[in-house]
C-alpha cells in the first residue's frame, strides 16, 4: 500500500508471546483508541501457548500468526508490513498508555504536518510495588514511510525521518520486575542469548556491550556487569565517542556503586557529567559515593546540583536524549538525597538548616526519622517527645528503634535522662523506660504482665524483650506470662535476651537452675521449659562446633532436662501406641524429636538394642541444630543397655556396652563413672 493510499489514521502495532497477564492492562488502556474507525490493532503473534490469542481476539480481527525467528526487528516490520495507517504506533504487550485521548488530539493537530515521528516518555517500573523506577524518552510513533523499518536483532532501533516532536506523552512499561525472579531469569536467558551472538559478529559494538552490561546487572550477576560495561567504556574510549554514548556512564557508575566501589564511581560520574553537565543520574550517584566515603561537603555539593535539576522536572535536557535512560529522577531518590544531607547537616550541627530542608521530603517515614534523629542530637528531649506523640503507631515504632540505636553510642549517665524524658510517653515504650529506670520487683512485675499480656509483648518491637531480662535480673517468674505464647514466640523472645548481653547466658541458666521441679503431667510448664531452654542449646552447639570443643557440663544437664521436658510435653498430645505409625509425618522437627525418643525408650525397655540405636540415629538428621547435644543421648543409652545385662548376669555384653558408651565420653567425669562400671563387671 502506497503513501498516498492510508485508509487509517493511526496502526497500532504488537509483536506478542505468551502475555496474557500484561494483555488486558494494555488492552484497555488504548481501548478510546481502538473504539475509533480511524484506528486499527495489529497484533502478530510469534506462538503463544497460553490465553493469549483468545484475548486478543476480544479486541481486534487484525490478528496473524509468524513463528518467532530470534531477531527482533524482523518481527516488527512484519507487524508494520499489515499497517494500513498514516502514523505507525509501536506498543508492547507490558506496557499501558496513560492518556490515550492526549495522543489522539496530537495526531489530529496541525503541527504534526511539521513532523515524521514521535518521542514519548516510558516510565519503567522495575519493582511490583512500583518503588523503584527509570524515565527516558523513547522514539515510538512515526509517520508512515516506504524506507521505515526496525533494524537490529536484539534492542531493535527505528529507521525513520527527521524531524521529531518530543512529547510528555507516557506510557507506563511493566516489563522488568527485577524482584520477579522468573520473568527476569526469562528475559536474562533470551536477551543475552542473543547479545553475545551480535558480540561475536561486532565485538566493538559499544551499544551491544552496553545492552549485555545491562542484561548482567538486571539478572543480579554485578561483578559480570562491571566487567561488560568496562569494555564497553575502553571500546567507547578509544572510538572518542564518549558525548554521544554518555549512557555508559550511568550504567559504569550504577554497578560500581553496587560493589561498593566508591572511587571508581566518583571518577565515572566525574567524566560523565564533563561531557554532559545535566545528567541528573550521575550527580545521585556522585553524591551517594561521596558519602559514603565520609566526604560530605562535597556530597552535599553534588546532592545540590542534583536536587537543581530535579526541580526543573520534565523540563530537563537529558529527559530529552533518545539514548540516555534516567533512573533517579523519581520521589524516591529525591527523598534519599534529601535524608542523606539532612544527616550530613545533622553531623555538622546545623540542626535549624537541616530541619528546614526536611520540607522537601515526601516521605513521612524519612522525615519522622530524620527530624527524631535532629532532636536527639541537639539533645532536645521535650521536643523528642512531643514529636513522639504526634505520630501515628506504625511512625512511633519506627521512632523507637531510631531511638535505642542511638542510646548505644550514649554515656550511662545521657541514657538515663532520655529514658527518664521517655517514661512520660502515652504508649507501651513508656512502661518499658520505666522499667529501665526501676528498682522495685513489684513495679517491674506490674509492668510486665502490661507488656507481655495487656500489649501482647511478641506484635511490639523485639527490643521490647528487655523486660524478660528485667524480670530475670530481679526473680520474677517468666512461666505465668508465657502460657499464651507458642513455643516459636516464647524462642524468639529468649533468643533476643540471650543476644543482647555477654552475661545473659548464665542469667538464663541460674533462673533455670532455680525453678522449681515441674510435674511430668503439666503440659503447659513443660512447654515452657524446653522453649526457653532450646535457644541456649542451640547456642552453645555453635559455639562448640566453631570451637571444636565439647558440650560443657552445665549444658549437658540442661540438655536432659530439656530432653524430659520435651518427652513430657509431646506424650500428652500424641497417642503414645501410635507413634510408630505415624512419627514421620509429624512437622514440627522437635516434636518429631522427642516422638523418636519416646518410641526409642520403648524400645530400650523390650531390651531391642538394635531398634534402640536405630531411632537413635535418626534423631540426628531431625533436628540438626543440636547435633553435637547427640553424644549425649548415645552415651546414656549404651550406659542403660550396659546396665540392663548387668542386672542380667551377661557381662561381655555390659563391658561392650559401656566400653561404647566410654568411646563417646565428654569430660573425665562420665570417663571416671564408665571405668567403674566396667571394673564392676570384671
Amino acid at each position: 500500500m502506497g503513501k498516498l493510499d492510508r485508509v487509517k489514521k493511526l496502526s497500532i502495532c504488537m509483536m506478542v508471546k505468551d502475555e496474557e497477564k500484561n494483555l488486558e492492562r494494555c488492552f484497555e488502556s488504548i481501548k478510546p483508541l481502538i473504539d475509533r474507525e480511524d484506528v486499527e490493532l495489529i497484533v502478530v503473534d510469534t506462538g503463544s501457548e497460553d490465553n493469549s490469542v483468545d484475548i486478543i481476539k476480544n479486541y481486534t480481527t487484525k490478528l496473524y500468526f509468524h513463528k518467532w525467528n530470534d531477531n527482533f526487528s524482523e518481527m516488527r516490520n512484519v507487524t508494520i508490513s499489515y499497517a494500513t495507517g498514516e502514523w505507525i504506533f509501536i506498543l508492547d504487550a507490558d506496557e499501558e498508555l496513560v492518556d490515550p485521548f492526549e495522543l489522539m488530539d496530537l495526531l489530529n493537530s496541525k503541527k504534526m504536518k511539521e513532523f515524521n515521528a514521535i518521542s514519548l516518555l516510558i516510565k519503567n517500573f522495575l519493582t511490583k510495588s512500583g518503588t523503584e523506577q527509570s524515565i527516558f524518552p523513547a522514539l515510538r510513533i512515526f509517520r508512515y514511510d516506504e524506507d521505515f523499518r526496525y533494524d537490529g536483532v536484539v534492542h531493535n532501533q527505528p529507521v525513520f525521518k527527521q524531524p521529531t516532536l518530543e512529547t510528555e506523552i507516557l506510557l507506563n512499561h511493566y516489563g522488568y520486575f527485577n524482584d520477579d525472579k522468573v520473568l527476569m531469569e526469562k528475559k536474562f536467558r533470551r536477551t543475552a542469548t542473543l547479545l553475545k551472538s551480535e558480540l561475536e559478529k561486532d565485538p566493538n559494538n559499544v551499544y551491544y556491550q552496553y545492552q549485555l552490561a545491562k542484561s548482567y546487572i538486571m539478572h543480579g550477576d554485578y561483578e559480570d556487569g562491571l566487567n561488560q560495561i568496562e569494555v564497553a567504556y575502553n571500546v567507547m574510549q578509544k572510538k572518542q565517542t564518549n558525548r554521544s554514548q554518555s549512557y555508559i556512564y550511568n550504567v559504569y557508575a550504577r554497578v560500581a556503586l553496587h560493589l561498593k566501589q566508591f572511587d571508581k564511581v566518583i571518577e565515572i560520574a566525574e567524566e560523565g557529567i564533563g561531557y554532559r553537565k545535566d545528567y541528573i543520574d550521575l550527580y545521585f550517584l556522585l553524591g551517594k559515593a561521596k558519602y559514603n566515603k565520609k566526604m560530605n561537603n562535597e556530597a552535599l555539593n553534588a546532592y545540590r546540583n542534583y536536587l537543581k535539576l530535579y526541580k526543573q522536572g520534565n523540563d530537563l535536557g537529558c529527559l530529552k536524549d533518545l539514548s540516555l535512560e534516567i533512573k533517579y529522577i523519581d520521589e524516591k531518590s529525591k527523598d534519599s538525597v534529601v535524608q542523606d544531607m539532612v544527616y550530613i547537616m545533622i553531623e555538622q550541627e546545623e540542626f535549624e538548616t537541616a530541619k528546614k530542608l526536611l520540607n522537601e521530603v515526601d516521605d513521612s517515614s524519612i522525615r519522622n526519622k530524620a527530624l527524631g534523629k535532629i532532636y536527639l542530637a541537639a539533645r532536645k528531649l521535650e521536643d523528642l517527645c512531643e514529636h513522639y506523640d504526634s505520630l501515628n503507631e506504625s511512625s512511633q515504632q519506627e521512632l523507637e528503634y531510631l531511638i535505642e540505636d542511638h542510646k548505644s553510642r550514649l554515656s550511662d549517665d545521657e541514657k538515663t535522662d532520655l529514658e527518664i524524658s521517655l517514661s512520660h510517653l502515652s504508649s507501651p515504650y513508656s512502661l518499658l523506660n520505666n522499667a529501665r529506670n526501676s528498682s522495685d520487683p513489684e513495679v517491674i512485675k506490674n509492668i510486665a504482665n502490661d507488656l507481655i499480656n495487656k500489649h501482647n509483648l511478641i506484635e511490639l518491637p523485639i527490643f521490647y524483650c528487655e523486660i524478660i531480662t528485667l524480670c530475670l535480673k530481679n526473680n520474677i517468674s517468666l512461666f505465668r506470662y508465657f502460657k499464651n505464647f507458642d513455643s516459636n514466640s516464647i524462642q524468639k523472645m529468649m533468643n533476643f535476651v540471650l543476644n543482647s548481653a555477654a552475661d545473659s547466658k548464665w542469667l538464663i541458666i541460674n533462673y533455670l537452675n532455680n525453678i522449681k521441679p515441674i510435674r511430668d503431667n503439666d503440659y503447659n510448664n513443660n512447654r515452657i521449659y524446653y522453649s526457653i531452654v532450646l535457644p541456649l542449646l542451640i547456642a552453645e552447639n555453635q559455639e562448640a562446633t566453631i570451637e571444636k570443643r565439647n558440650i560443657t557440663d552445665e549444658f549437658i544437664d540442661l540438655f536432659e532436662r530439656y530432653i524430659k521436658s520435651g518427652k513430657n510435653a509431646v506424650r500428652i498430645i500424641y497417642n503414645k501406641d501410635k507413634l510408630k505409625l505415624y512419627y514421620q509425618t509429624i512437622n514440627d522437627a522437635e516434636h518429631k524429636l522427642f516422638c523418636l525418643l519416646l518410641i526409642m525408650d520403648d524400645a530400650i525397655a523390650k531390651q531391642n538394642i538394635k531398634a534402640s540405636l536405630k531411632y537413635l540415629k535418626e534423631t540426628v538428621t531431625t533436628f540438626k541444630s543440636l547435633s553435637k547435644f547427640y553424644d549425649v543421648l548415645f552415651i546414656n543409652t549404651y550406659i542403660e543397655f550396659g546396665d540392663i545385662f548387668k542386672k542380667q548376669n551377661k557381662m561381655d555384653d555390659a563391658i561392650e556396652m559401656y566400653e561404647e558408651a566410654l568411646l563417646k565420653s565428654m569430660n573425665e567425669k562420665q570417663d571416671q563413672f564408665i571405668l567403674e562400671q566396667i571394673e564392676n563387671c570384671i
